[in-house]
């Protein structure tokens, strides 16, 4: 964060800043009275005209009808009509049928986050492939998140780090997850969890010049795929929205030591 605010803090255009409302919607969000969304930065005040797309978080079923009835939606309008953003979308965790009845309800959205990468692109629970044809149906401006599983497609088992290594070009595994995101023509950003100064360096190094995977790329990727589905593991991101688990049990945890 503060390298982002000491590069960009005096460049307003150089960058698209994104900020996610987190409404507590399992605990009871009974009206509009309850629910306000706060224009907060991370502890600093940001200018209203650099806040590029503010985003409500983690929309799906099981938030939606709360969402709706503390007038989210329409809160979020205000903010653009305010001029305190100039786009306004969510990040979305659910069905693409789900997906299709709150664009199809909510046309003001301009922009969908989604979990997206080559994992998951027709695993049947995430349906990454078919979310990504729903925005593409709406009209929605994409980005994607979770292009690397959670570190999983850049921290590869061995064997399924072959087939990227044969293609010879020293290219990180997080590289080519990565680029197999942002070749979708919908695709507008992907957003990339970067916790070092190198992790952001070679990010940088590939998407500055971007280039789409080529067929050789994509084959190889194609060999990494079959070789997790023969492993049977539990593709979990660590995201932790199943957490506190009331039993106690962190699960995330207990996925990885059984994956290992």
């Amino acid at each position: 964060v503060e390298v982002f605010f000491n590069q960009f803090s005096r460049r307003p255009d150089g960058a698209v800043i994104l900020f996610h409302d987190r409404f507590n919607a399992h605990i009871g969000i009974g009206s509009q009275t309850h629910v306000h969304i706060k224009h907060g930065t991370f502890g600093r005040p940001v200018a209203a005209q650099r806040i590029v797309v503010k985003s409500l978080h983690a929309v799906g079923s099981s938030s939606y009808e709360k969402l709706e009835r503390c007038n989210a939606f329409g809160q979020m309008v205000k903010f653009k009509e305010d001029g305190k953003a100039r786009h306004i979308g969510m990040s979305f965790h659910d069905t693409p049928e789900v997906l299709d009845k709150v664009l199809t309800e909510h046309p003001e959205l301009e922009i969908v986050q989604i979990q997206f990468n080559y994992l998951d692109y027709n695993d049947a629970s995430v349906q990454s492939r078919l979310c990504l044809e729903t925005c593409q149906k709406h009209g929605k401006a994409v980005l994607i998140m979770e292009p690397v599983k959670g570190g999983a497609l850049a921290n590869l088992p061995e064997d399924a780090r072959v087939p990227l290594d044969e293609l010879g070009d020293g290219n990180s595994s997080a590289s080519y997850a990565i680029r197999y995101a942002a070749s979708f023509p919908e695709v507008f950003m992907v957003l990339s969890g970067m916790g070092s100064m190198d992790m952001m360096n070679d990010n940088i190094s590939y998407m500055k010049d971007f280039k789409p995977l080529n067929v050789y790329e994509l084959e190889a990727i194609h060999k990494v795929i079959e070789i997790f589905k023969e492993q049977k593991t539990i593709q979990c991101t660590a995201c932790r929205y199943c957490m506190p688990c009331p039993a106690g049990v962190d699960i995330p945890r207990a996925f990885a030591i059984d994956n290992e």
